[in-house]
């Protein structure tokens, strides 16, 4: 499986010579230096608006400590696309039937992978919200506090939603894969803007703050729900691998 996953990383993480591996660590130390050299508390002057706490210091720090889960956990879907697409290409599978590797280890790469990404994720971006929180204003920890709980749970989402992805794209190939997801994604859209355009969002608190009161005033809740989360997710996720590995071995491996 080592050779699979390594395969697997290098397909994603060097298209066209440009090793996205080594950008991202770059990323992170520029960001690091960015908030020990020009710490927020020292800016506190430089307010994005008279009223704000935040300065545009720390405003800047959080819009890149925000983004970096995005785009990373955004990237997955990307990936594991990339990957089936490009084994497609090459004939991977065939080949692996001449090999002593068995689609269920096969199968099992793509799932340890995408464990293997969001765990990097996680990681880095509570390195970088570490420093975020020791550098910032003290009225502003709080918001930074919230992003980084919000971690876990959004990881969580986006393992079950490749507990889907991943079956549909071994099992379908990439481009029936995309077609389905693409109608699936429409098909959210529709209700999105349905709910945008006739529910009463003016009775909904979505203001940053009324959600960051819910959730100071659930904390009991959102701790079990943090727990549990994981647990569930884990299941689904393992469940996923089992139910796919069954119905690949009544296919032809091609």
């Amino acid at each position: 499986m080592g050779g699979l996953l390594y395969r697997d990383f290098v397909s994603v993480y060097k298209i066209r010579k440009t090793n996205l591996a080594v950008a991202v660590l770059i990323f992170v130390l520029v960001y690091v230096v960015f908030r020990v050299a020009f710490p927020g508390y020292k800016y506190a002057s430089l307010a994005t608006s008279p009223d704000a706490a935040m300065n545009w210091i720390d405003a800047v720090a959080f819009m890149m400590l925000a983004m970096t889960p995005v785009l990373l956990l955004g990237l997955s879907g990307y990936a594991m696309n990339h990957i089936i697409s490009q084994d497609e290409k090459n004939k991977v599978r065939a080949y692996i039937i001449g090999m002593p590797i068995s689609k269920n280890t096969y199968i099992a790469s793509k799932y340890v992978f995408m464990i293997i990404q969001c765990y990097v994720t996680l990681a880095i971006s509570y390195v970088m919200g570490s420093f975020f929180l020791a550098y910032c204003v003290e009225d502003i920890q709080q918001v930074g506090s919230f992003l980084l709980a919000m971690l876990l749970p959004m990881v969580c989402f986006i393992l079950f939603y490749m507990s889907f992805d991943i079956p549909l794209l071994i099992l379908n190939g990439s481009n029936k894969a995309r077609i389905i997801e693409y109608i699936v994604l429409a098909a959210v859209a529709i209700v999105l803007i349905g709910v945008t355009l006739f529910a009463d969002l003016d009775s909904i608190g979505t203001s940053i703050e009324s959600i960051i009161n819910w959730f100071n005033n659930n904390s009991t809740l959102i701790s079990i729900v943090e727990i549990l989360m994981p647990v569930i997710v884990g299941v689904i996720y393992y469940l996923s691998y089992r139910i796919t590995c069954r119905v690949a071995a009544r296919r032809e491996w091609v």
